[in-house]
């Protein structure tokens, strides 16, 4: 039974951090989008 329980909470444990690695992930591709977005706007309201 113990083993069960142990291989249970691995597997909980490795579906916590494949997500908070799919949370990083996400945090940093929002960044790059955002810079990319960001940059753009920046330079048309240099050239106006």
């Amino acid at each position: 039974m113990s083993g069960g329980t142990d291989k249970k909470v691995q597997v909980k444990a490795a579906k916590m951090a494949k997500l908070a690695v799919l949370d990083v992930i996400g945090l940093v591709s929002n960044i790059k989008v955002g810079n990319s977005i960001d940059v753009p706007k920046n330079k048309k309201l240099a050239i106006a």
